[in-house]
């Protein structure tokens, strides 16, 4: 292990009563949400609307993962929103432009994903760059070839599969993963590993070679999730539409309900429902806007508000979850003092009454 990996995993005790408060406070507000919607229109959740919000859910639970697990490992990626609209392109492209099967057109596209994810993990781990900078990148590049394979076309799939039939699974996978994955990182080793590309003084410093792996491999992980969660909202609407800026909206929306949830932005911190919760209230708030017919720019405010409360929430997180060092570890002794500083007293004169050895003998001879 390198020295600077030794030193992250001892840094990696967090204190997690933090995050179940404010996991707490969310479970609340997701409660406050659904009963807003619920006033607005009593039919969202029940029958066909209720399956295809659950659907709707399963895409936002899973981008909001995909953003969650680059913050985890200190590489955030600005271009989950982008590779899931690529995503989409590219399935719809496949399947009615080259005939491919779905399921053929969904290999390809999970294997492009992880290609970009590799991609962007060794740019980020080769380059020691940061990972807002790479995504930044990749998002421009992602939103050419979409213009390039769509224009402004756009494609109907044939024979789509009716996602409304497992809309309970997919919701409950989609969480599941979300949960999983949070509560795996809570494992103090674990995080040490995930934590291990945290800040550093010297940003060139080397990190050792499993800092860089686990880099790639959240970031690998997140362009795949974000994948599926494109191609969701594809199969779920049976068409691909042009290009139209939702690749901005869906990035911000993702890193929103990851921050919001509880996730650093820092890194290695987060908690165990805090993403998936923050992502339905999220979702749920959007929702009672379109309901209420609420203007063009209230679901973008509301979308770059949450992630500035994101922000005051990691500061909340690094500020109370790191813990006090204790004064004394019972088991172990305490530190030793250093002796008394005593001033040197000034030389006496010799005494050879004092400080002969032999003063009997002196006396008698």
């Amino acid at each position: 292990m390198e020295p600077d990996e030794v030193r992250d995993g001892e840094e990696a005790r967090d204190r997690v009563g933090v995050h179940v408060l404010w996991e707490a406070v969310l479970l609340v507000a997701l409660g406050a949400t659904a009963a807003l919607v619920a006033a607005r229109s009593p039919s969202a959740f029940s029958g066909d609307q209720l399956r295809g919000q659950l659907v709707a859910l399963t895409a936002s639970v899973l981008l909001a993962s995909a953003a969650a697990a680059s913050l985890r490992v200190a590489a955030p990626n600005l271009a989950v929103g982008a590779v899931a609209v690529g995503a989409g392109a590219l399935l719809g492209w496949l399947t009615v432009d080259r005939g491919l099967s779905l399921v053929a057109a969904a290999g390809v596209v999970a294997g492009a994903a992880v290609g970009a994810g590799l991609l962007l993990g060794l740019l980020v781990s080769g380059l020691r760059a940061p990972g807002w900078a790479a995504g930044v990148g990749a998002a421009a590049l992602l939103g050419a070839g979409v213009t390039a394979l769509l224009g402004a076309r756009s494609f109907v799939l044939v024979d789509p599969p009716d996602l409304l039939r497992w809309a309970w699974p997919l919701f409950g996978g989609a969480a599941a993963l979300s949960v999983l994955a949070g509560g795996a990182a809570l494992a103090p080793r674990v995080r040490a590993r995930v934590g291990a590309y945290r800040a550093h003084a010297d940003p060139a410093a080397a990190r050792g070679a499993s800092a860089g792996a686990v880099v790639v491999g959240g970031l690998v992980l997140s362009c795949l999730l974000a994948a599926v969660a494109g191609a969701v909202v594809t199969v779920r609407l049976g068409a691909v539409l042009p290009g139209d800026g939702s690749a901005t909206m869906a990035t911000v929306g993702a890193l929103a309900a990851a921050l919001l949830g509880g996730v650093s932005a820092h890194g290695r911190r987060g908690g165990l429902l805090g993403t998936a919760l923050a992502a339905c209230t999220l979702h749920l708030l959007v929702l009672w806007l379109t309901l209420g017919d609420a203007p063009a720019w209230a679901q973008p405010a509301v979308l770059g508000g949450a992630l500035l409360v994101g922000l005051i929430v990691t500061r909340l997180v690094e500020a109370l979850g790191t813990p006090r060092e204790p004064d004394f570890v019972p088991g172990t002794l305490p530190p030793a003092e250093p002796p008394p500083y005593e001033q040197p007293t000034q030389q006496q004169p010799y005494d050879q009454q004092q400080y002969d050895p032999f003063p009997r003998y002196v006396e008698r001879y």
